[in-house]
């Protein structure tokens, strides 16, 4: 079998359909799909039973709810496809020759490679209309002379590109191989698992290959997503994968460019981190500020004149205030994106 398909599953009884019927469309029919149903208390459960009782190439585990770490690593253990690729339930496959050309990528050469990227799109909501947007993901570059990439090149040529990109998990499709270390596994009980992991995988890659095709539709600012979800929890696992990147990166990776462009990646989520934190509860807000404040070590990494700037402004205002003004300054852009989403994309 060349692909298992790992589905986490929780409150997402509108999507979820959608995100099966989408892989189950494929051209391509070498596949397992695994619904991970992370203690869902709407119908998503009942959903998944239903198609695997109509498919014999779906499965479906129940778990207590555990977060979406917990259920791609349950969904990892229990495959059997040489390849895994990860797609959240309120997300879905692009077009019906997604699986075929990515297995045709896969298999083209004697030397298969560890890891394929390839392209997605923002999906919006707007009434009865899907608004498509490549703008918001990344532009992945394939390799012309067909050789692949490897881990370091690839990541530096990528992080030149987009100093800001946020290591989602589904952009890739992974050789089952290179989870066979106990540490390189999802962290369980924690959001932003996959700002943890993901760019930890990649290096661990000897060929990385390209697609120039648009696999993922990926679903932005869904109602109740809980990626969308601002609080003190949510912060706090943000503050800690970036801590334990910053760590592992200044302690593990030997000096040059990749460990540059990496610790500025990881900075520049600090940034964004202390931005949003002006958008808890004030005594919340309070605390977390502290916390941050203990850590603003972690801007000097970031290069560009916005973080020059809060590096001055903080010595002159301080800490508390810079991120005051921040705050205003999201709103704006936020304001702005909503006007955007708005308009008429296209892909």
């Amino acid at each position: 079998m060349l692909l298992s398909v790992v589905i986490p599953v929780y409150n997402i009884e509108e999507y979820i359909k959608e995100c099966i019927d989408s892989v189950l469309c494929q051209s391509f029919s070498d596949y397992e799909i695994i619904l991970i149903n992370d203690g869902s208390t709407d119908d998503s459960g009942k959903i998944c039973d239903e198609y695997a009782r109509e498919h014999e190439c779906i499965h479906v585990i129940h778990q207590k709810n555990q977060g979406p770490g917990k259920a791609r690593n349950q969904g990892i253990r229990i495959s059997k496809g040489d390849y895994i690729i990860f797609i959240d339930g309120d997300d879905y496959l692009y077009c019906k020759d997604n699986f075929r050309n990515l297995a045709h990528c896969i298999q083209k050469k004697g030397d298969r490679p560890d890891i394929v990227a390839y392209h997605g799109v923002s999906v919006f909501s707007d009434g009865n209309k899907m608004i498509y947007n490549k703008s918001y993901m990344n532009d992945f570059r394939a390799d012309d002379a067909g050789e692949g990439y490897t881990a370091e090149k690839f990541l530096m040529n990528h992080l030149k590109g987009n100093s800001m990109f946020f290591w989602f998990p589904w952009f890739y499709a992974y050789d089952r191989k290179l989870f066979a270390s106990q540490e390189l596994q999802f962290p369980e009980g924690r959001k932003y698992e996959d700002l943890y992991l993901t760019w930890r995988i990649l290096l661990k890659a000897e060929r990385i290959e390209v697609m120039p095709d648009i696999v993922y539709a990926y679903r932005r600012n869904r109602k109740n997503s809980t990626s969308d979800v601002t609080s003190y929890q949510n912060l706090s696992d943000f503050l800690w994968a970036i801590e334990e990147n910053i760590r592992d990166a200044e302690q593990k990776l030997p000096g040059g460019e990749l460990k540059s462009l990496l610790l500025n990646n990881f900075a520049r989520q600090y940034h964004s981190l202390c931005t949003l934190a002006t958008f808890l509860p004030e005594e919340e807000k309070k605390e977390m500020m502290e916390e941050l404040k203990s850590k603003k070590r972690y801007i000097d990494y970031a290069t560009g004149r916005k973080y020059a700037f809060v590096r001055k402004a903080e010595k002159v205002i301080g800490f508390e205030n810079v991120f005051r003004i921040l705050h205003f300054r999201c709103i704006w852009l936020r304001y702005k994106d909503k006007r955007k989403e708005e308009g008429n994309y296209a892909v």
